[in-house]
């Protein structure tokens, strides 16, 4: 059946299949995404030019095209390290949201170096504080190879720290540190 069908049988059957309760939720999660694009040093665009899209709730841009605002897909228009920035603040405000409305999240988000493609520390460092006061809602969770002094520095106590000293993952010591090498080569 189709919507107009459905509208015709439920006249309070929204138009775009999104109850008020829907509306509300991408409102807030489009803020929180605006308010962490800010704080990242998101350059590519204005963080208040992101929207996102109702039917897949993709980030978009809105663009002016003479006297139209055109909304279309983020593609090559960002740096990399905008991409990553804009990848953080989806995901992070997703989580969040299960804070202010019920929603289907899983209560744990996982990110693997984050600080790739070459973020600056302020953006890096700004995403690690966010991620631990999420953290209260549910479980978040942040490898970086970035130095532990540095990250002590920074995040204070508004993070639990757990240091794996060098490969958390290394073969099974059944030879001798010296018969190793020689297998590595």
């Amino acid at each position: 059946m189709n919507g107009q069908r459905l509208r015709t049988r439920w006249p309070g059957f929204p138009p775009d299949n999104l109850t008020n309760e829907d509306l509300k939720k991408v409102e807030i999660l489009t803020t929180k995404i605006y308010e962490q694009l800010k704080s990242y040093g998101f350059r590519s665009f204005q963080p208040g030019e992101i929207a996102l899209s109702t039917d897949n709730f993709r980030p978009l841009v809105r663009e002016r095209k003479g006297s139209e605002i055109v909304e279309k897909e983020i593609n090559f228009e960002v740096s990399a390290s905008d991409a990553i920035r804009l990848k953080w603040a989806y995901l992070l405000a997703a989580f969040e949201l299960m804070r202010d409305r019920p929603t289907n999240h899983p209560g744990l988000v996982i990110f693997d170096e984050p600080g790739q493609q070459e973020i600056d520390s302020g953006s890096l460092f700004a995403f690690l504080k966010r991620s631990a006061t999420a953290a209260q809602t549910g479980q978040v969770i942040v490898s970086t190879s970035e130095p532990l002094v540095s990250v002590r520095h920074e995040m204070g106590t508004s993070g639990q720290i757990i240091d794996f000293p060098g490969f958390i993952l290394q073969p099974a010591m059944n030879y001798s540190p010296g018969e190793f090498d020689e297998l590595l080569g």
